[in-house]
């Protein structure tokens, strides 16, 4: 795998996370309209939409800002040279080639933000991760070939790195 597929992916977890802020700023919009549209206290005792509604736009608006702070962080990181982030163990800039006991591999990219965002490039799939996610906080420091217990759903599994990119 080349090096370069690393500013690649950055520029695709960019696109699909401006995308996700757009369609949340859509949201929040319509539930501004609906809010407006519902009954208020004097119309109606009983109706508690205003306040669900109040209580979703608060929620989305949490997300907006999360992704908002996370598509910050990915632009600011594609600004460097990401070619030159050395691959000896796993961290912020890496590419981790994970094989699970089951068999299956699959490739996670070690990223400031965008953590659960899916990348697919020439038919290979990459799965984004924060050091804030649990496997992003258990790979950091570790090193090709090196094998570890990872709990996945309550069952620990065996899991080893194949390869850093």
């Amino acid at each position: 795998m080349d090096k370069s597929i690393k500013i690649i992916l950055v520029e695709k977890a960019i696109n699909l996370l401006s995308e996700k802020v757009k369609s949340l700023e859509k949201s929040l919009t319509s539930i501004n309209d609906e809010i407006n549209d519902a009954p208020g206290a004097m119309q109606s005792h009983s109706d508690t939409t205003r306040s669900q509604l109040t209580s979703v736009m608060n929620t989305t608006h949490k997300i907006l800002n999360e992704k908002n702070s996370e598509l910050g962080s990915l632009r600011n990181f594609s600004q460097m040279d990401l070619n030159k982030i050395k691959s000896e163990e796993a961290k912020i800039g890496v590419i981790v080639v994970l094989k699970k006991e089951n068999n299956v591999v699959e490739n996670y990219f070690l990223l400031p933000g965008g953590s659960g965002v899916k990348l697919d490039h020439k038919g290979d799939k990459f799965i984004c991760l924060t050091l804030a996610s649990p496997l992003g906080k258990v790979l950091v420091g570790k090193e090709k070939n090196e094998s570890f217990l990872f709990n996945v759903g309550g069952m620990s599994q065996r899991v080893t790195i194949l390869d850093l990119i």
